[in-house]
């Protein structure tokens, strides 16, 4: 019979610190992390929660959010776009995203007003690369001199008496 006593006691302790643990508690961290980089990561601490979900390329999620759930804070990014949310107090937000390109969106909201700004700067660089007019990097020729060539037949060409000595040519002559 003090065998069994025994034996319960161990496992009622074992069961116990287990669930007073930082992680079953509600206080604490908890990582998760694999061999490839992947991890995942839950904080619960006094002043509220923070999970992080990251791959090895730094792509993820992150969620942040406040002691009695007043303010929200989500971020996420893949492949170089990035959004992020911002939830605050007594109606505040605000947006942003930026995609690979450099163009962002900005967009803040309050109880008052909403206030919104979009750059394209990247997709309109990226256009004018390949849309926009093309430069010609030719030096400029006088008019004067194509129309005197235009006229001429080409029977009448004659090779220059002095051959220029950067041909590796010698130029052919009349006989």
């Amino acid at each position: 019979m003090r065998k069994l006593h025994y034996r319960f006691a161990i496992l009622l302790l074992a069961v116990c610190s287990i669930c007073t643990s930082p992680t079953f508690a509600g206080w604490g961290k908890f990582t998760l992390t694999d061999d490839n980089g992947e991890q995942v990561t839950v904080k619960h601490g006094l002043f509220g929660k923070k999970t992080i979900v990251k791959d090895r390329w730094g792509d993820g999620f992150e969620h942040n959010r406040s002691i009695f759930g007043l303010t929200k804070d989500t971020k996420v990014s893949a492949i170089g776009n990035d959004v992020h949310v911002h939830k605050g107090l007594f109606g505040f937000s605000k947006t942003q995203g930026q995609d690979m390109l450099g163009d962002t969106v900005t967009a803040s909201k309050n109880p008052l007003f909403h206030n919104t700004n979009v750059n394209l700067s990247g997709v309109n660089g990226l256009l004018d690369k390949y849309l926009g007019p093309k430069k010609l990097n030719s030096p400029p020729v006088d008019p004067s001199v194509l129309k005197q060539g235009l006229n001429d037949p080409a029977q009448n060409f004659k090779p220059s008496a002095n051959p220029d000595a950067s041909t590796p040519f010698p130029q052919a002559q009349n006989y």
